[in-house]
């Protein structure tokens, strides 16, 4: 598993620019409406990168779970997109579970 886990990030860091350009795309139809956020994008949607390849959290240990949130996090902030309402104290596996889904 360890080896996916950091093939993933590799995969995530790489795909910053995908996601920008995807960004750029999207966001022309996609934000008209300010108060609706029930249609944000998810990082697969970002990305490109397939749902499936995102691994279920019961097979990852928390510093697994907190370094895929952390390669994450990095591609949202290359996108200047911001998580305003994120507790600092969540643990990895919630943080996770959010980021991917």
């Amino acid at each position: 598993m360890e080896k996916h886990i950091l093939h993933l990030s590799k995969v995530l860091g790489k795909a910053a620019k995908h996601a920008i350009f995807r960004s750029e795309q999207m966001s022309e139809n996609h934000f008209t409406d300010s108060t609706n956020y029930s249609n944000l994008y998810s990082i697969a949607d970002l990305t490109g990168i397939n749902d499936d390849v995102f691994p279920k959290t019961g097979l990852l240990t928390i510093g697994q779970c907190a370094q895929i949130n952390e390669s994450i996090l990095n591609v949202y902030a290359l996108l200047g997109v911001t998580i305003t309402d994120l507790p600092q104290e969540i643990p990895a596996e919630l943080l996770y579970k959010l980021l991917v889904s």
